[in-house]
């Protein structure tokens, strides 16, 4: 069973075939009514669903108050200059070098300097 992966509202859908491309299934914040949310009620939502998170909110690499293990994983995505594209590039790399199930229950940042897993 392919790992279900969320992507947050401040990332484009586009980045859903990425995703689909190495195997996974993707759902958006969007797609589900959930834009909008405010943080705290997002997470809420989203350990619920014990599902794996990708973002671009550097608030979710904080790691007091999304302890590493106690939820099912975030990629927060961190480019140097915000746009499609470099999102894409920073999605691509970390999935040329890790499976997202490798991930589960870390915080993952992934930039220009490489990818840093907190677990």
């Amino acid at each position: 069973m392919a790992l279900r992966v969320k992507l947050d509202e401040d990332l484009s859908p586009l980045l859903r075939q990425i995703l689909e491309g190495h195997g996974y299934r993707p759902f958006t914040v969007t797609e589900q009514g959930w834009g909008g949310l405010k943080d705290p009620q997002l997470w809420k939502k989203l350990r619920a669903e014990k599902i794996y998170f990708i973002t671009g909110d550097k608030g979710f690499g904080d790691i007091r108050n999304y302890s590493p293990g106690t939820h099912a994983g975030i990629t927060l995505l961190r480019p140097s200059r915000e746009s499609y594209l470099e999102y894409e590039r920073l999605l691509k790399e970390l999935l040329s070098s890790h499976r997202l199930e490798t991930l589960a229950g870390a915080i993952s940042v992934v930039s220009t300097k490489g990818v840093r897993v907190r677990r």
